[in-house]
């Protein structure tokens, strides 16, 4: 069929990261790029909204106390909704804020805004398709191998920049159909306890 794949990959660069698509079936190209070029738009608003690493952005200016949650667009109350819901949930072992106080919901905000685009990806027809960006991945649909999903997990003591040594494989169906990791290799450092305000070293990864 022209302009159809039987499998097909699509990336975007967003966020600072790299967002991958993997459609498996019946899937027209055009129809790919475009739903991947507002896939892309809508990353880069996440980003806008909530790094904070941008002077701009919405968490940024709450955290100078130049805006309230109240001015923010809604989708910022929804987002500290869910870090709190995940900081009881875990007894404080997830916390949106940092030691010194500052607002940081991007322990959670990369999978909730894949998750936020996924139905874009939806529209698509395909029979399978995995989403995923860095540690973390969402499926749905028949994966490749007998209707299922494999995904490898990478050693986290393997430092970035150099070849990746497989760990080991999870499998990922209609059932659990999501994984999500962090670990130290690519950000040394960035997983931090926070009842103790201190690196959590002893973690290689999560």
């Amino acid at each position: 069929m022209t302009g159809a794949a039987a499998a097909l990959t699509r990336s975007v660069t967003a966020m600072s990261m790299d967002f991958t698509l993997e459609a498996h079936g019946t899937v027209e190209r055009g129809s790919a790029d475009e739903a991947m070029r507002h896939v892309e738009s809508d990353l880069q608003w996440v980003d806008k909204v909530f790094s904070p690493w941008r002077e701009d952005s919405w968490v940024s200016r709450m955290g100078r106390g130049d805006a309230a949650v109240a001015d923010a667009p809604p989708a910022v109350a929804e987002v500290l909704d869910l870090c709190e819901a995940y900081r009881e949930q875990t007894a404080g072992a997830f916390d949106a804020r940092t030691p010194d106080g500052r607002i940081d919901p991007t322990g959670i905000v990369k999978t909730w805004a894949m998750e936020r685009v996924r139905w874009r990806l939806g529209l698509l027809g395909a029979t399978g398709l995995l989403w995923g960006c860095g540690g973390d991945a969402l499926v749905a649909g028949r994966g490749p191998q007998d209707g299922a999903w494999r995904v490898g997990i990478a050693d986290p003591r393997v430092p970035a920049g150099t070849r990746a040594r497989h760990l080991r494989t999870v499998m990922l169906d209609r059932r659990r159909c999501a994984i999500a990791t962090s670990g130290q290799a690519h950000r040394p450092g960035h997983i931090w306890d926070p009842r103790t305000g201190v690196a959590a070293e002893h973690f290689a990864q999560v």
